[in-house]
């Protein structure tokens, strides 16, 4: 945050967005002026908002700083769309932690056209940087690690808030480069609810195969691609709790170990991997070469039975452990690790270039349970 730039002041269009959402936004963050906002290129699109790589000049004597800029689209720049995005803006501004992306302010240039200024990180998205590398060339040990430290800490703090993040996915979690190495942060945070808040329930339920009738191709392709990463109970339709992150943290493991989307190398249509997966018949695998603890971590995340799944502060736990990664480690772990939990079966779609596939155990039919998971 720039100390130069002045604190929001009421605006005139503040009683069209309600006043509670302005005075909200105005107690937490400041006012960037549009005119100290310099628009380079769009990094991001989705099915709401776009990101921009701008660079931020608070006054004629200070040097500019990279930032990135989230607006609606111009098509979503209605009444119903400017108020929820200006209530995740509330909920995102208030947040204070080094793994998650920060609100650094907004730019007001109308009542319909808000803009959200965030802090930028130069490394591009978690599935750039596995996309543009091979699984055999970026270890567990340091780098692998290290992201997968980060996002559960951010984890840990957004649930002791009570506030589940609903889309973590590799496009969700922003990579950076640290003095130790390659840093994450979580991003995409426009989504998250808090558990307390029944009011946000109805925007939490997903539909397995319903698409709204304005969604373009190329939006129902990425919804369609982030249901590969919901909980079997979510894609059911139920509400989303922490441990429905839990579980989309254990297809990230995946991801981290293979550099592939989850189920890419299915050779089936994305609507029947998404209703075994709902019916607890199906779940990521993981490669030959992952090490037994991050194997065993996953497993237990990706559990179909949400009251079984760790708590992030669990996970967290366990991937601090000095040496987590080691050979030392790999070697005492590697038989109790995999004698009796995992099916040492390879896959048959694997293909040449590709990490040898480790099939999980066939998970258990889910149990009926009325119980609320918070």
């Amino acid at each position: 945050m720039v100390a130069s730039e002045t604190p929001c002041r009421r605006s005139s269009f503040a009683a069209t967005i309600g006043a509670s959402l302005y005075e909200d936004i105005t107690t937490t963050t400041i006012e960037i002026n549009p005119r100290h906002l310099t628009f380079e290129r769009i990094v991001g699109t989705g099915s709401m908002c776009e990101v921009w790589l701008a660079q931020w000049k608070p006054n004629p004597t200070m040097g500019t700083t990279p930032v990135a800029v989230k607006r609606l689209l111009q098509k979503r720049r209605n009444d119903h769309d400017v108020c929820i995005f200006l209530g995740d803006t509330r909920l995102l501004a208030v947040l204070r932690h080094p793994n998650i992306v920060a609100v650094l302010g907004v730019s007001w240039q109308s009542k319909k056209n808000i803009e959200v200024v965030l802090e930028y990180l130069d490394g591009g998205s978690l599935r750039h940087l596995l996309t543009s590398s091979s699984p055999l060339s970026m270890g567990w040990l340091g780098t692998k690690q290290s992201i997968a430290m980060d996002v559960i800490d951010g984890l840990v703090y957004l649930h002791q808030e009570e506030i589940i993040h609903q889309k973590l996915t590799a496009d969700s979690v922003l990579v950076h480069a640290t003095g130790r190495g390659v840093g994450a942060k979580l991003g995409n945070c426009g989504s998250m609810y808090r558990l307390r808040q029944p009011t946000m329930s109805a925007r939490s339920t997903v539909s397995l195969t319903i698409f709204s009738p304005k969604s373009s191709q190329t939006d129902k392709h990425h919804q369609q691609q982030r249901r590969k990463w919901m909980a079997p109970e979510v894609l059911r339709g139920e509400e989303p709790t922490r441990a429905a992150d839990m579980y989309a943290f254990g297809v990230l493991l995946s991801v981290l170990d293979t550099h592939d989307d989850p189920f890419k190398r299915e050779a089936m249509d994305d609507s029947l991997i998404l209703q075994r997966v709902s019916l607890g018949d199906m779940r990521p695998t993981l490669s030959l070469l992952c090490p037994p603890f991050i194997h065993e971590i996953a497993q237990k995340c990706l559990d179909v039975t949400p009251q079984l799944r760790p708590t992030a502060t669990d996970v967290a736990g366990w991937l601090h452990t000095r040496g987590l990664c080691t050979s030392s480690m790999l070697s005492t772990s590697a038989a109790n690790s995999r004698r009796g939990s995992l099916a040492l079966s390879a896959s048959t779609n694997s293909f040449q270039g590709s990490l040898p596939s480790l099939a999980m155990n066939r998970p258990q039919k889910p149990r009926l349970d009325t119980s609320v998971v918070l």
